[in-house]
């Protein structure tokens, strides 16, 4: 049996939303990112992923740690990306997913991510949409 061989990567707790199913946003870090460049370059994962918080709200730190040339995917909610940012993406061949929850977004933001998924698509990036499964959705008529 093959084990999960995938390092999440928490650069920053930091997000851009406060999303009702997240506890990671009353959470605080410094971040310390040489200290997890060196960890990602020492260590040989199948997978590297940018995890958080949101991965996008610091571009530099997004930046710094897609030069290792190891990072394989992000999950992202998606509402920083830029058409710069979806060309980082692209051009490194990073996987992005994004989840979707009812109580997420609001009006104007869930229409902002939607059309932060046509970046992605007009570039020709693959996005995988996971799905939180709350109490609230449960409610919800299919």
């Amino acid at each position: 049996m093959k084990c999960n061989n995938t390092l999440y990567i928490i650069a920053s707790y930091a997000c851009n939303l406060q999303c009702p199913h997240c506890s990671i946003r009353f959470q605080y870090s410094r971040t310390n990112i040489d200290k997890i460049k060196k960890t990602i370059l020492d260590s040989s994962f199948d997978e590297y992923l940018l995890f958080g918080g949101e991965p996008l709200f610091d571009v530099n730190i997004f930046n710094e740690l897609v030069e290792t040339k190891k990072i394989t995917s992000i999950a992202t909610n998606l509402l920083l990306l830029n058409e710069d940012i979806a060309k980082t993406l692209k051009d490194n061949n990073i996987m992005v997913a994004t989840s979707w929850n009812l109580k997420r977004f609001t009006t104007s933001q869930y229409a902002q991510w939607h059309k932060k998924l046509d970046i992605l698509d007009d570039i020709g990036i693959n996005c995988t949409v996971l799905i939180t499964l709350t109490n609230d959705l449960f409610e919800v008529e299919p």
